[in-house]
């Protein structure tokens, strides 16, 4: 469950390495649940509250643009929805969310910008690469 009042973004993907690299690179501004599946998305959306949804669309047990379809019946008001796949997606499909981003055309720098753009404006303030550097 999230922490009382703390954005939290649903990222769907079943992408591992992909999912902790975001889950880094945001350095738990907002708080992230990962769903690797469609079926283990809808109970989350139906159990928590979020911020933004995060979405793949090539899932192991189908498409998440079929989750799109079941959004309204699954939260209990609107939420952002970013799409971040390896395909780009119908004109019409990307007028009916927040964002729609290709995975192989964007750097992990504009995936964290593109979230935190639809989030609370004091999350925004973190830099974006939140890895140390070494000092010499």
């Amino acid at each position: 469950m999230p922490k009382s009042g703390a954005p939290c973004i649903l990222h769907v993907e079943d992408d591992f390495d992909l999912s902790h690299a975001i889950n880094i690179a945001l350095a738990g501004r907002p708080e992230i649940m990962l769903a690797a599946t469609l079926e283990s998305a809808k109970k989350l959306l139906r159990e928590t509250s979020f911020s933004l949804l995060l979405l793949d669309l090539a899932l192991p047990d189908g498409n998440g643009l079929s989750l799109l379809k079941e959004l309204p019946a699954l939260t209990a008001s609107p939420i952002p929805v970013v799409i971040l796949s390896v395909t780009e997606v119908s004109t019409e499909m990307q007028q009916r969310v927040a964002a729609t981003l290709v995975k192989s055309r964007v750097s992990e720098a504009h995936v964290v910008k593109t979230i935190l753009s639809f989030l609370p404006p004091s999350l925004s303030q973190f830099p974006v690469d939140p890895l140390p550097v070494a000092s010499l």
